[in-house]
């Protein structure tokens, strides 16, 4: 970053060039490209580049942090910014780009909604379609918002961004809305459909019965007049025979007249016919060929009328394309003249070529000739065309000659006179004819009409012989129809009343789809939210964001808040009476400003507000969905109920409705396919199911990504096999309006003219828009009901200046990554022309698998569906980048392809991919490659609560209710099947009723069919009825085992919760399920193993699983991390057994946060000695939860029993003090005891187990490597897991600390029991290079059968992935063997499915081969940068080797490893000294040194690490010395030097010296070391465990015996224990709120607050008001004669500098939190010690540490202050050296003092120390010498009767104020010296007691005091002087 500074501020940067470049670039610039070497004008010319370079050099610098809402590192990017001032200083412009609001959602959403471009129509309703488009826009902001809130809460702990959900996601939720809702209403209107038709079918049929009803009414008086009518006709029929007759006699008349007239008529005619019978022309045929077709004339055909075929022939020569031919000649030919000629003759017009054209012009010329009027023809006309008929040239043939079209003209003039010839020569003989015609016409005419009236009469009768027929068949037909109809209402009503079931049912289902329609909107947009946002969450998350999703969209409400925040609580009407009275009191006085300065600073709102935090319980169980579901009575199950009410006002109603009881699998698959998964015996919880339908949808119908499965429990395999024999539910190419040939794929031809550019943006490419959006409403479409609305908007140009589109499916819009255009090639590709599909089409690829390329372009071109799994060992190539955002094109040809590299692969449309990784999200381990989460769809497919309960209660019920399981599954299935029969039966009437032809009356089969479906329904309700009473039988057997199994599974369940403290304490199921199901087989006591009483029963298996469980987790876990899961997993036990409430667990993890409390001014009635937090959370947590009612009236009035009460270890059973508590549960004292003494929360936390667990509680110790090694085989490594060293162990975590031994000590050793003894080969890691031994080690012992041990894993380079593939060989062999054994014999199963392991070879020969002796163990550190192989992460066994407070269990282990060493081994009297007495002392010296450096800072200066190996060489040199020469003194200097070398500072040296000289003496000979027991406690536990120390010695007893131990056990103060139960209590209250705590509390515990900038929490407002009340301290002068008076001067000086230095940083410190200023670095850890309440270093580089907390520091400051100014003032009689800043120096100025005053050298001066009386206090100074005061004596008393130390009592205080001491100076060489007469202990003398602040580098001197014992007794006791003020 410095060297971007350097290059943007002056061009360059020390370095960038070279001098070869230098030269090229001066020659560059100079002119004329001279070259020179002078150095002023080669920097002249290089200053010119510079300069250049400076105008016109363009930087972007880009930054950012990673994080997100609950854990992020916003401070790492702040510090940055910081340690580079010049990039804000120099920048010309600033950006922030942050993330879209809801509000840019909310329009977004509506601007896609808008848009009709999709070809998709949204079935909006009519008349709220605006409303609708409005609430679903800001609906689907608040899902997107939401989902994003919930997903960080559920992977809070999580430091990198969680980019599940992007503005890509986001549009892909508006498009699968469209399509899921247009394909709901295309669904209903299908159901609509079959139901209506089927209703209309039976309504049919009512209205039939009806109508016949109605008809039998009818034709009753029908039947009356038809009998009248019949007797009428009768009379009527007689009369108009006689009628008939008379008009038969008239005809007969008529017809002889018409006789006479008809010879003459015929004769005329035959004279006229001979006439026209001559035939026309002599030509036999005449043949004309029109259009192809040839048609032919004969003589025969020309006899008859000679208008008809002298026209017809006319036109048919005469075509239009004949005339074009005439008319196209310009100058024809004669012939064609003459003959058109002829025709202007007849036409009457001149007779030329003109006229003859303009009459062929004419559009009707051809019909003009057709009628041309022949029989008119004037004569002169007649006379002209003769003429032209006689011409010789005037013949068809010759004209035909000439033209073809001419001859047609031609013959139609011929026909039109011999027409006019003949008709001029018949004219007489016509009209002759016509008069006879006339005649005997009218003669017919009146036959006719006589025949007319007979016919008439004749009709008449014959229609009333057939009326009356008619009404006779009539009356018989009514009758036979009356009966007919009866019989058909009899039986039409029997039929319908068989049918009422199935009416009502098809009633219920058509209200239910149009009611679906409605709520279509609705449906699709909760579930399009499921499928979009639920693939990451866990079981409880989805449920509860869908309760909330439909619980907004029945409200219609979605303003977006953050979900599941805190709760905010205002504190009550009394609480504000209380801050009322004390604002009235307050004052301006100094605190109160800083108590404004707090709030100024702090931002804390004025009004008070509590907020609490909500507590999630461990176990989230669905059950309830599954026998729900088996127990439900759908609408296959008839029952009658009453109708619901549709009569709603939907005005009134939410305007996006959801249908009634909205479940995502009733839309997104159906009852046949659900039932055919339970059949298949695939998993039935809530989760699995839900994750199927996502995996499916998101595979085929998201547009961006594929499903990637997280698979831990191996359910991907199972699902994606099923999925691939289900279909699609549904399509998009189903509901689009208008379906293109390859929807949304653009053109290849689009993208070639980007094939040469860059690297396109990256995913996270805005999408940018225009702000202004025109709406136009007005503008609607109605398709089928529902209305669709049209917008449109403006866009705004890229900085390229395209203008983008408005539509989101096009190029511009969908989101341009670098995956769009690949850059490698992959040239080793190779498509098969052919390939053989396997079994479903399917196949699985591990990740790793080198074929997997190849595999992967076969499948996409052949469609294969393809189960990559195992993403976490190998990510998919760079290559695929294209293909995993479905990135597919057209080419050229119009074929599907999708690019990989440079190549284009043809798309098959059946290809789909999955993948899948076996860890779990955000499990880290070395070997886990990271997976690009934000381009695939994440699906979580981890087992569920409810899986995990099911699993073990199966596992139970196999050992206790062997055929439990056979009967559950037959009875599940049976239910299945008989609602699968009853939904059949009644779509069976419904198919048939459909498909009828006729009406549903007519149907013959249908009653049949009704009968037999009635039966069979009442045979399977019946059936159904008793499987269910079955079921409820068989839940009563497990019901007694549920508590066991809902405990197991709390445990697993906080055993996965750890895993965020350390990814190694990550358990798989399969393992967990191994060891329950093993722990419940080994207490089967055979048959009749259940006989008894149930509960229990089920309680001894609850506690055989937990123990045995806790005891392999404690094996895994660093104690405190095992301390807090026993503690998680009581208090969710106190849940579940209600003795704790939800509410109550929440205040005890999370308490609360305080807003707007004026805590100062609470203060006023606070009890002396509490702490003022813990006063005010007990007024909080009074307000809070009405059992705490009284609290701080109690605390007030008995707070004396109260302090007693918190002082006393923590008996949960005791009551409290006062009287209004005392109904208080014991989870409600636990919430007091946090409260009020949160620093013994560890203390707590083991009662409360304790209490819960009862002899389940284990206590943390060490690790067996015996139980290691029965835990593991040849296919399970061992990784041994050590501390991670620290310098600060008061601040260390849970991981920190230091191993109790080494494990490779323990490993050989193991190896020595069983016979491995020289075959286990050690490697260490750290070796560059040494990653390819290793391996080859591994191959070596896998094959010979050795053990290896790999140290040191933490220091190995990168492996190579040939290590880590030789890993998970080694594992995932045994799941191999597992399988290939199952599939040959019936070997149980345990746990074996749930392993998502490699498949094995195809080629048997390629297995790995592993020799049964084979054991791979590693060590390594507990490491946070460096992890263990993931794949032992997930397999292999971890086993923590941390140093634990377990001093019984040090002990037995050190009392077992000097025996072992001591064996055989003859000492000097060991037939007058018990074994015990020599083993004893050294076990017991290693365990008290391991249990000290236990304590930390509050035993040694210094943290130290002594191991066995120190006991081994201890023990050693014991044996040596004492077979050797005995001596007591020798063997104790070495023993000592052993140990004490560690030590690195001279105070902790001592202690450990005097310790090891005491033991070990008494080792060498406990008959003549002996020590009274009251002075030394060590002595006391030594005494005890040898109590009983003979030949037959029980270790065990022994250290039993010793009953509780403390620190003063071990020889250390009360504090000792206070202080390590402290630190422990703070590291469990942060994980605790790590592990299970709110969100919103995460970073507080997790973000190390290194920042400068005051916390809430911080004591500022405090010190600071306290440094302005300061004294002012007099002025003094150097010259003094007096080395004290000068002492004096110079501390006054001290203190005036401290205070400068206070004031001055408290003065930077209060500009900088108002915003002022910067804080500089160098105050970091002034403010860190305001924030933490600690003594800044800086402000003790004048001083000893008196004090580590800064309030009690500030606070005793203005004492010595005072009194350091009344030393100024006067010579005091006595000093108080608590008031010095360098108290040594004081001492070393008595000594100049008495030196001087006797002229002695002051190198020989020594201060004797002599203490005075009790109560004696000097007023004036002493002659020689000083008198001090201040001193106060630790771990011992003064006896001042005797002058002497002694020893107290246990059960009194430790520390005793000292009398005055007179330090009287003496010359050391002087003769007169007396003495002295008792053994002196030279005390060492601190300013503070605090253990933490003791060393040598703090001690001001040592005073010696006498005493009659052994000096190391005191240095055991660890005996001192302190100051005090």
């Amino acid at each position: 970053m410095m060297l971007n500074f350097h290059l943007f501020l002056i061009g360059t940067s020390p370095g960038l060039y070279t001098d070869e470049e230098i030269q090229n670039i001066v020659s560059a610039v100079m002119p004329g490209g001279v070259t020179t070497k002078r150095v002023d004008k080669i920097e002249i010319a290089l200053e010119r580049f510079l300069k250049k370079i400076r105008q016109n050099l363009h930087v972007v610098v880009c930054m950012n942090y990673r994080g997100n809402s609950y854990s992020n590192d916003s401070q790492v990017f702040h510090t940055r910014l910081m340690k580079y001032p010049g990039l804000l200083k120099n920048a010309c412009t600033i950006d922030t780009y942050r993330p879209w609001n809801y509000q840019a959602y909310v329009r977004i959403a509506n601007v896609w909604l808008r848009d009709q471009k999709w070809g998709i129509t949204i079935p909006w309703h009519p008349t709220r379609m605006l409303d609708q488009i409005l609430l679903t826009s800001r609906a689907m902001a608040y899902i997107h918002m939401s989902a994003r809130a919930v997903i960080e809460r559920q992977y809070c702990n999580q430091r990198e961004p969680l980019r599940f959900f992007s503005p890509l996601t986001f549009m892909e939720f508006v498009h699968i809305f469209r399509v899921l809702s247009a394909y709901i209403v295309k669904r209903e209107y299908e159901n609509i459909s079959k139901h209506e038709q089927t209703l209309g079918k039976v309504n049919e049929a009512f209205g039939s019965i009806s109508e016949f009803k109605r008809e039998v009414s009818d034709l009753m008086p029908k039947h009356k007049a038809a009998m009248a009518e019949i007797k009428e006709l009768v009379q009527q029929v007689e009369e108009q025979k006689q009628q008939y007759i008379e008009a038969l006699d008239r005809c007969k008349s008529q017809e002889q007249k018409i006789e006479h007239l008809q010879g003459p008529l015929e004769e005329l005619r035959r004279e006229a016919q001979t006439e026209f019978d001559k035939p026309i022309t002599q030509k036999k045929s005449i043949v004309k060929r029109r259009r192809g077709e040839i048609e032919y004339y004969t003589l025969t055909q020309y006899k008859v009328n000679p208008n008809y075929h002298a026209a017809m022939t006319a036109l048919k020569y005469l075509c239009k394309g004949d005339i074009d031919e005439v008319k196209s000649y310009r100058v024809p030919h004669k012939m064609i003249e003459f003959v058109m000629s002829s025709l202007c003759l007849l036409f009457d017009v001149p007779q030329d070529w003109e006229n003859a054209k303009l009459l062929m012009i004419k559009d009707n010329f051809v019909e003009s000739m057709m009628f041309y009027d022949k029989d008119n023809i004037p004569d002169d006309i007649y006379l002209k065309l003769r003429e032209f008929i006689e011409h010789e040239d005037f013949q068809v043939e010759r004209v035909m000659e000439v033209s073809r079209a001419t001859a047609g003209i031609c013959m139609w003039v011929h026909a039109v006179y011999q027409y006019a010839h003949i008709h001029r020569n018949m004219q007489p003989r016509l009209r002759n004819l016509l008069e006879h015609e006339d005649k005997f016409t009218l003669a017919q005419a009146k036959l006719g009409q006589l025949r007319v009236e007979a016919n008439r009469i004749k009709s008449a009768l014959e229609s009333k012989i057939t009326i009356h027929r008619a009404a006779v068949k009539r009356a018989k037909t009514i009758e036979k129809h009356m009966q007919s109809i009866e019989k058909k209402i009899a039986r039409s009503v029997n039929l319908m009343e068989h049918m009422s079931m199935q009416h009502y049912l098809w009633k219920s289902e058509l209200r239910k789809a149009k009611h679906n329609v409605l709520t279509a909107p609705g449906d699709a947009l909760i579930t399009a939210a499921c499928v979009l946002y639920h693939g990451p969450l866990s079981d409880r998350n989805r449920s509860e964001l869908l309760h909330d999703w439909l619980d907004r969209c029945r409200q219609g409400n979605f303003n977006y808040a953050p979900i599941r925040g805190p709760d905010a609580n205002p504190l009550s009407t009394n609480l504000e009476g209380l801050y009322d009275g004390l604002r009235e009191k307050e004052s301006t006085s100094a605190g109160s400003s800083g108590r404004s300065t707090e709030s100024a600073t702090s931002g804390v709102p004025s009004m008070p507000e509590i907020r609490t935090f909500t507590y999630l319980p461990c176990i989230y169980d669905t059950s309830k969905y599954y026998k729900s579901e088996l127990k439900k009575q759908g609408s296959m199950e008839y029952e009658a109920v009453p109708e619901a009410d549709d009569s709603d006002d939907e005005d009134e109603a939410s305007p996006l409705i959801t249908r009634n009881g909205y479940i995502l699998q009733e839309i997104l698959s159906d009852f046949d396919e659900l039932s055919g998964w339970r059949l298949n015996n695939l998993p039935t919880d809530l989760h699995s199911v839900q994750n199927a339908l996502l995996m499916r949808v998101s595979c085929h119908n998201r547009k961006y990504c594929w499903p990637l499965l997280i698979d831990p429990d191996n359910q991907a395999e199972i699902w994606v096999t099923t999925l691939q024999t289900s279909r699609n539910v549904f399509s998009e190419r189903d509901v689009r309006d208008c379906l293109p040939e390859y929807e949304d794929i653009p053109l290849e031809a689009t993208q070639s003219k980007y094939s040469n550019l860059e690297p396109p943006p990256s995913r996270g490419t805005a999408l940018t828009y225009s702000s202004e959006f025109t709406l136009n409403d007005d503008s609607r479409t109605e398709t089928n009901g529902f209305l669709t609305a049209t917008s449109t908007y403006t866009t705004t140009k890229s900085a390229t200046g395209r203008q983008s589109h408005n539509t989101f499916n096009s190029d511009e819009l969908r989101p341009l990554t670098s995956v769009t255009a690949s850059w490698e090639t992959l040239s080793h590709l190779h498509v098969d022309q052919a390939i053989e599909h396997p079994e479903n089409n399917l196949w699985i690829i591990e990740a790793d698998d080198p074929n997997l390329d190849s595999q992967i372009v076969n499948a996409i071109v052949h469609g294969v569906t393809v189960l990559v799994t195992h993403l976490e060992r190998k990510p998919l190539d760079p290559v695929y980048r294209g293909l995993l955002l479905k990135q597919f094109y057209v080419d050229k040809d119009g074929q599907r392809v999708v690019k990989i590299g440079h190549r284009e692969f043809k798309y098959h449309p059946q290809f789909a991919l999955y993948l899948s990784t076996s860890v779990p999200l955000f499990l880290k381990g070395d070997g886990i490659h990271s997976i690009p989460l934000h381009r695939m769809c994440i699906i979580n497919m981890g087992l569920s609560d409810e899986s995990i309960i099911n699993h073990l209660l199966i596992e139970t019920m196999k050992v206790e209710r062997k055929e439990f399981e056979g009967q559950k599954r037959s009875n599940e299935n049976d239910i299945i099947l008989h609602r699968q029969r009853l939904a059949k039966e009644h779509d069976m009437i419904r198919e048939k009723t459909l498909n009828l032809e006729g009406p549903l009356l007519e149907d013959q089969t249908m009653l049949k069919s009704l009968l037999e479906c009635q039966a069979e329904v009442e045979k399977n309700r019946q059936i159904l009825e008793e499987t269910r009473f079955m079921g409820d039988h068989l839940e009563e057997k497990f019901a007694h085992y549920m508590p066991m199994i809902m405990q197991s599974a709390v445990l697993y369940n906080m055993i996965r919760q750890m895993c965020s403290l350390n990814p190694n304490y990550y358990l798989p199921f399969h393992k967990f399920i191994q060891m329950y199901t093993g722990i419940v087989k080994a207490r089967d006591r055979g048959k009749g193993s259940s006989v008894g009483a149930p509960q229990a029963r089920a309680q001894e298996l609850m506690d055989a699983t937990s123990t045995a469980i806790f005891r392999y987790i404690s094996m895994m876990m660093f104690e405190q991390h095992f301390t807090l899961l026993q503690l998680l997993v009581s208090v969710e036990r106190m849940r579940m057994n209600r003795k704790a409430s939800t509410k109550e667990l929440s205040l005890f993890i999370n308490g609360f946060d305080k807003q707007g409390l004026d805590e100062v001014a609470l203060l006023e009635s606070k009890p002396n000695g509490m702490t003022n937090q813990a006063w005010i959370d007990c007024l909080v947590v009074e307000q809070l939860h009405h059992p705490f009612n009284g609290l701080r009236r109690s605390l007030i009035q008995n707070w004396k029993q109260w302090e007693e009460y918190f002082s006393h270890p923590i008996i949960l059973m005791n009551p409290v003090p006062g009287n209004s508590l005392q109904e208080l549960s014991i989870f409600q004292k636990c919430i007091l005891w946090k409260i009020c003494r949160p620093d013994r929360l560890y203390e707590l936390a083991s009662m409360m187990t304790l209490y819960e667990l009862g002899n389940v509680r284990m206590v943390a110790d060490h690790y067996n490597i015996r139980e290691v090694y029965n835990f593991t085989d040849k296919t399970t490594p061992v990784v041994f897991i050590s501390p991670f060293p620290t310098n600060d162990m008061e601040t260390a975590g849970g991981t920190n600390g230091y191993s109790y031994i080494s494990p490779s000590h323990e490993v050989k050793r193991l190896a020595k029991e069983v016979g491995m003894e020289g075959r286990v080969k050690v490697m260490n890691f750290g070796v560059k290079g040494q990653m390819g031994e290793v391996t080859q080690a591994i191959e070596d012992c896998i094959q010979n059968g050795y053990w290896l041990l790999l140290q040191n894993y933490h220091l190995s380079e990168e492996p190579n992935p040939q290590f880590f593939k030789l890993l998970k060989d080694i594992v995932y062999s045994k799941w191999i063997e597992h399988e290939r054994l199952r599939q040959h014999t019936d070997i149980a199963d345990e746990g074996a499915s749930l392993v998502t392991h490699s498949k094995p070879p195809k080629d048997p020969t390629l297995h790995l081969r592993i020799h049964n002796t084979f054991r791979l163990w590693i060590t390594t550190q507990a490491d946070p940068t460096r992890l263990i192989p993931g794949v032992l992460v997930q397999h292999g066994i971890k086993v923590t080797c941390e140093k634990t407070g377990n001093f019984k269990s040090t002990l037995q282990k050190s009392y077992r490893s000097v025996a072992f060493l001591l064996n055989n081994c003859k000492l000097p009297n060991d037939e007058n000294v018990s074994k015990a007495s020599r083993i004893m002392p050294l076990a017991l010296l290693h365990s008290l040194l391991q249990q000290q450096s236990f304590y930390g800072r509050n035993a040694f200066v210094h943290d130290y690490d002594w191991t066995l190996t120190d006991l081994a060489l201890a023990v050693e040199a014991f044996k040596k010395v004492m077979t050797k020469c005995p001596c007591g003194s020798g063997v104790s200097n070495l023993v000592s030097q052993i140990y004490s070398n560690h030590c690195t500072d001279l105070v902790d040296a001592r202690v450990v010296e005097a310790l090891a000289k005491l033991l070990s003496e008494y080792a060498a000979d406990p008959t003549k070391h002996k020590i009274p027991a009251s002075d030394c406690p060590i002595n006391t536990l030594l005494s005890d465990l040898l109590k009983f120390a003979d030949e037959n010695f029980n270790l065990k007893k022994a250290v039993e015996a010793m009953g509780d131990v403390t620190a003063k056990t071990y020889g250390l103060s009360d504090a000792a224990d206070a202080n390590i139960i402290a630190r422990y209590s703070r590291a469990m209250s942060k994980d605790i709120v790590q592990v299970i705590g709110a969100p919103e509390l995460f970073t507080r515990v997790t973000v190390a607050d290194e920042s400068l900038t005051l916390t809430p929490d911080s004591v500022f407002p405090m010190v600071w008001a306290a440094v302005q009340k300061l004294p002012k301290l007099p002025d003094t002068h150097k010259n003094h004669v007096s080395p004290v008076d000068a002492f004096i001067h110079f501390e006054v000086e001290g203190y005036k500098r401290l205070l400068e230095k206070l004031h001055s940083d408290l003065t930077v410190v209060q500009r900088a939190s108002k915003g002022e200023t910067v804080a500089p670095q160098t105050l970091q850890g002034v403010i860190l010690g305001l924030n933490s309440d600690q003594v800044p270093k800086a402000w003790l580089s004048l001083t000893f540490p008196s004090c580590i907390c800064l309030s009690q520091w500030i606070k005793e400051l203005p004492t010595r202050l005072n009194t350091i100014s009344t030393y100024v003032s006067e010579r005091p009689g006595v000093y108080n050296v608590a008031s010095f800043l360098r108290p040594d120096r004081f001492f070393e100025a008595v000594k100049h003092q008495y030196a001087r005053k006797h002229f002695k050298e002051v190198n020989s001066i020594q201060l004797e120390v002599q203490v005075m009386p009790a109560g004696l206090h000097p007023s004036v100074p002493p002659k020689d010498g000083i008198f001090i005061t201040g001193l106060r004596l630790y771990n011992a008393l003064w006896d001042t009767a005797r002058g002497m130390l002694m020893s107290g009592a246990s059960d009194k205080q430790s520390f005793q104020d000292m009398p005055v001491i007179w330090l009287k100076p003496y010359d050391i060489s002087s003769p007169s010296r007396v003495p002295v007469k008792h053994q002196q202990y030279l005390s060492p003398l601190y300013c503070s007691a605090d253990h933490r602040c003791h060393s040598h580098a703090a001690m001001v001197t040592e005073l010696p005091l006498p005493t009659l014992i052994d000096p190391t007794v005191w240095h055991q006791n660890r005996v001192f002087l302190a100051t005090t003020v």
